[in-house]
């Protein structure tokens, strides 16, 4: 394979065509993928390279690097849509990764074309991915693996032309969130009523309106939203948690704009239920 990049090689990659699989476990070894944040370069065509701090699924053992193909273009066309609209939809290549430090640097000055080679940490290794579903089979049969589903516009179809794949949260106000909360983390956080008799019926005795601590976050995708590991000061296993199940001290400096994430997400929710 020939080698993007000047800085040596980092990751094995895999871009991700099934939007019903999210791989929380890797699909070459089973343990369990952490999510990470990683600068993308990716070169789409003719000639528009732009850089995505995007959060990824990450084997650590296998050097395995998953990126989800529907997210990853819905932040293309989100991108582009005002700078050149016009491209959106073409061809791309996600040509591997850059250092934070570069990523930094080429918000303040964009990084010309002909020097972005300079900065850029090619792939290991591009993997194919193909998987089969799930399911009881006769003894003996092994079932064929599941076709990868067509592409569709490769730089993402413009969100107007197309029914959007993060349709509850916007996916620049989670990135955004995201970023602040792991700064100001341990978060103090009160859990409400329903989760906590939720969480005593699974075992786990955390009373209503208790203080607990939020110990780190991720993103659960669209459905599952921005999710909480929370402990308590009684000591026991961090629990994961929906953060719009808990309520944050109107002292905290992020407690408005966790308000806000909550209250549109929670109205959001309901119209789809109904």
């Amino acid at each position: 394979m020939t080698q993007l990049g000047k800085l040596s090689p980092l990751y094995r990659f895999i871009l991700n065509p099934y939007k019903d699989v999210r791989f929380s476990t890797c699909p070459e070894c089973s343990q369990r993928t952490l999510l990470r944040k990683v600068p993308l370069a990716v070169h789409v065509d003719p000639h528009h390279p732009v850089l995505l701090n995007k959060y990824c699924r990450y084997c650590r053992d296998c050097d395995v690097l998953i990126v989800h193909q529907d997210e990853l273009e819905e932040w293309l066309a989100i991108t582009f849509e005002k700078m050149a609209s016009d491209i959106i939809g073409n061809d791309y290549l996600v040509m591997g990764t850059v250092d934070k430090t570069t990523w930094r640097k080429q918000q303040k000055e964009p990084i010309p074309i002909g020097e972005l080679l300079e900065y850029l940490h090619g792939f290991k290794e591009y993997l194919k991915l193909s998987y089969s579903p799930a399911g009881w089979y006769p003894k003996d049969h092994i079932p064929a693996p599941r076709e990868e589903p067509l592409r569709a516009k490769s730089a993402g179809q413009h969100p107007q032309d197309t029914n959007p794949i993060m349709g509850i949260d916007d996916p620049n106000q989670v990135e955004v969130l995201l970023e602040k909360m792991e700064n100001y983390l341990p978060i103090p956080a009160e859990i409400q009523r329903g989760p906590a008799n939720y969480l005593r019926s699974q075992g786990l005795v955390i009373s209503p309106h208790r203080n607990v601590q939020i110990q780190s976050v991720f993103y659960a995708g669209d459905e599952g939203g921005i999710m909480c590991a929370i402990s308590s000061k009684e000591g026991i296993e961090p629990v994961v948690i929906s953060l719009t199940h808990l309520k944050i001290p109107y002292s905290h400096p992020l407690e408005r704009e966790i308000r806000a994430y909550q209250k549109v997400r929670g109205k959001k929710l309901n119209e789809s239920n109904n």
